[in-house]
């Protein structure tokens, strides 16, 4: 496995150097929006890839495969959702007179002095921690933007975000017979209203450690950094679409059950090597890389000695042409 990742890291510095020599040398008009707007070719790549190692076993192709799914999902992150979003999808070429330019232009600057800059809307959100709390349930859901989860705080729940598009509600409910509390935190419903092309929308989240957590996420694109190896985590279900996902995890307790379901997205997981891990995969054209992992089955991996762990983590992954890597830390 290693000496394959070395080969295929090689192969994509090898042509970046080529592509950067001939662009510096004058011989290669290259603009990499160009290149990126062209993503679903990478997705149609990375399929090629994906069934060659399908009928041959192939781990070549496989990594292959994986490098050309991160490419389609930075460039399907940067082009097709954010054009979509702006409804500038499809674009036609025009013969304008002279008329037609002059007009257009008129417009375009009458726009540019009308339209006043979209500011970002702040807003920031907390909850007490109460002693009677043992248990708590995260439920979030966003759109397409950077999300991130990191550190912790004596609160039960801070979270902080910065938005052009939509507003972000919050709410909380405790359960005091059962020393339970849930945290929903989520865009506010109604119509996204777009006035310009720069576009922020990101959150950072704190949560307290003494709870026992259930997450149950889902947002739609871009990028989400989970760091939760401080936290108890009891389980995680994550759903997402073209997204980068980085998620990682701790020993803290004796069961975490992880379920992940995504589209065409680049999944990355860290788990304790003090824990015994299991991981189960389902879907088509997904390139997998787990490192110091013994296969037992066709879709089942564990880790080595897995049967002497005190603490376990079972992760069932169910995507289609995505990038999944599951890495020992």
């Amino acid at each position: 496995m290693k000496r394959t990742g070395n080969i295929t890291f090689g192969v994509v510095l090898l042509a970046l150097g080529v592509i950067l020599l001939l662009r510096n040398l004058g011989y290669l008009q290259l603009q990499w929006s160009d290149v990126f707007a062209y993503w679903y070719v990478f997705l149609i790549l990375a399929g090629i890839c994906l069934l060659i190692a399908g009928i041959a076993p192939n781990r070549i192709s496989s990594g292959i495969a994986g490098v050309f799914i991160v490419l389609a999902i930075v460039g399907g992150a940067t082009n097709g959702a954010h054009r979509t979003l702006n409804n500038h999808a499809f674009r036609w070429k025009h013969d304008w007179s002279d008329r037609d330019r002059d007009r257009s232009t008129r417009n375009f600057k009458r726009k540019q002095k009308d339209e006043a800059v979209v500011k970002p809307r702040a807003g920031r959100f907390e909850y007490d921690m109460e002693p009677a709390i043992r248990e708590a349930t995260f439920h979030f859901e966003g759109g397409a933007g950077e999300f991130q989860i990191a550190g912790t705080t004596g609160k039960l729940f801070e979270a902080t975000s910065e938005s052009t598009v939509i507003r972000y509600v919050s709410s909380i409910r405790h359960n005091k017979a059962e020393s339970q509390a849930t945290v929903n935190f989520h865009m506010e419903e109604g119509n996204i209203q777009l006035k310009n092309n720069q576009h922020v929308n990101r959150t950072a989240i704190q949560l307290n450690a003494a709870p026992v957590w259930t997450f149950d996420m889902a947002f739609g694109a871009g990028k989400g950094d989970f760091d939760l190896s401080a936290l108890q985590v009891r389980r995680v279900e994550l759903s997402t679409g073209a997204a980068d996902i980085k998620l990682k995890l701790g020993a803290n307790t004796d069961q975490t059950e992880v379920d992940i379901e995504a589209g065409a997205a680049s999944v990355s997981l860290k788990v304790p090597a003090s824990a015994g891990i299991e991981i189960r995969t389902s879907g088509i054209l997904n390139s997998k890389e787990f490192r110091d992992f013994e296969r037992i089955s066709k879709n089942l991996y564990r880790s080595p000695g897995y049967d002497g762990t005190s603490k376990k983590i079972t992760i069932n992954y169910e995507a289609g042409l995505s990038s999944f890597e599951v890495e020992r830390y």
